[in-house]
C-alpha cells in the first residue's frame, strides 16, 4: 500500500470516486482536492489497490452522485449559455 499524507501546510478540500474504463481496460480512482500553502489547489488520486475498505464500500454510491452531479452543472452551464 503506498503512503498517502499531506504536507505541511496543505488541507484536504474535497474527495470522490469516479469509475473510467475503456478497451480492455478499467479504474475507480478516489479523487481528492489539497489547497496548498502557497493556495493554489491540487487535484491528486488515490488507487483501487491504496484504498481503504471504506473508500471502497463508498465508490459505488460517489460514482452515481459525481455523475449525476457533473450532469446537473453540465445543464445549467448550458442553460447560461444561451441566455
Amino acid at each position: 500500500m503506498t503512503s498517502i499524507a499531506l504536507n505541511n501546510g496543505e488541507r484536504l478540500v474535497s474527495a470522490w470516486a469516479e469509475s473510467c474504463n475503456g478497451p480492455g481496460w478499467s479504474n475507480r480512482p478516489v479523487w481528492y482536492v489539497v489547497m496548498k500553502a502557497d493556495q493554489t489547489y491540487d487535484m491528486r488520486a488515490i488507487q483501487p489497490q491504496d484504498q481503504t475498505l471504506r473508500m471502497s464500500t463508498l465508490c459505488n454510491v460517489s460514482d452515481v452522485v459525481t455523475r449525476d452531479m457533473t450532469q446537473a452543472v453540465a445543464s445549467k452551464l448550458n442553460e447560461w449559455e444561451k441566455a
